[in-house]
């Protein structure tokens, strides 16, 4: 049976509070590589969180949809009157067919039936629609903390390793499904961290999630040992005051439903 990470109460809060909204200048690459002059009138956001992908749409779409399998996710997503979130699986978007213009997935195909959801997709996209598929991950790198990364490799993943999941996107298999592959394009930007703000952050990826739904820790025991360890990082050093640049960095990938 497929474990869902993101059913506890408090996720939607904690992922809410955690995440940095790197979403935005994504979807500006994207605009300008689909050469988007103006916006679409639908988007569909699947496996939307708590909304930060679905925010980054408001200057690409003038009514957006954003899904979500947890509702605890969706409760912590910023209201909107542009903005309908329902909460559903990707593999069963509850929607009328060709409904949509433009749909995107910010870091969460991995977690799909991709099978299922690729049927789904060819399902409620519109003749001629887009899609967006992209992945903005944390890197652990930091100018200004090179040593972080050894840790976080050596340490923390060892200590909260990742759950598994699924990274492979397969071109053809959507080609077979009659969407088209368009292009790839990668992503990066630095996101400034103090100590408790990368302390919020890690406690809202899904090691830490994992650990902590599995019963086997709390938050606040995984936030007390990061204080702890925080403390040989100079640069992050007084908590609260100084900061970092850390980078994130990924892909985007680019199709289009036949016309």
């Amino acid at each position: 049976m497929k474990m869902h990470y993101f059913t506890c109460k408090n996720i939607g809060k904690i992922y809410a509070k955690g995440r940095p909204y790197v979403h935005d200048q994504v979807l500006q690459q994207a605009r300008a590589f689909l050469d988007l002059t103006k916006p679409v009138p639908w988007a569909l956001d699947i496996g939307c969180g708590t909304g930060l992908s679905t925010v980054a749409l408001e200057d690409i779409a003038y009514r957006i949809v954003a899904l979500d399998i947890s509702y605890y996710m969706v409760a912590s997503a910023p209201r909107n009157r542009r903005i309908y979130y329902i909460t559903a699986a990707a593999e069963n978007v509850p929607l009328t067919a060709t409904s949509f213009d433009l749909v995107t997935v910010s870091s969460a195909f991995h977690w799909f039936d991709k099978e299922r959801f690729r049927k789904e997709l060819n399902r409620v996209l519109k003749p001629g629609a887009w899609v967006i598929i992209y992945e903005n991950h944390f890197t652990a790198q930091s100018m200004e903390c090179p040593e972080f990364k050894q840790w976080f490799y050596d340490v923390f993943l060892k200590r909260y390793p990742s759950p598994p999941r699924d990274f492979t996107l397969d071109r053809k298999k959507f080609k077979d499904t009659g969407i088209i592959f368009l292009g790839e394009e990668s992503c990066e930007e630095p996101v400034s961290f103090t100590s408790e703000q990368l302390i919020v952050y890690l406690l809202s990826i899904t090691n830490v999630i994992n650990a902590v739904e599995s019963g086997d820790v709390t938050c606040d025991d995984v936030a007390s040992w990061l204080r702890t360890q925080m403390e040989q990082f100079p640069v992050l050093c007084p908590a609260g005051k100084a900061s970092a640049n850390f980078i994130f960095a990924g892909s985007i990938q680019y199709f289009q439903k036949h016309g």
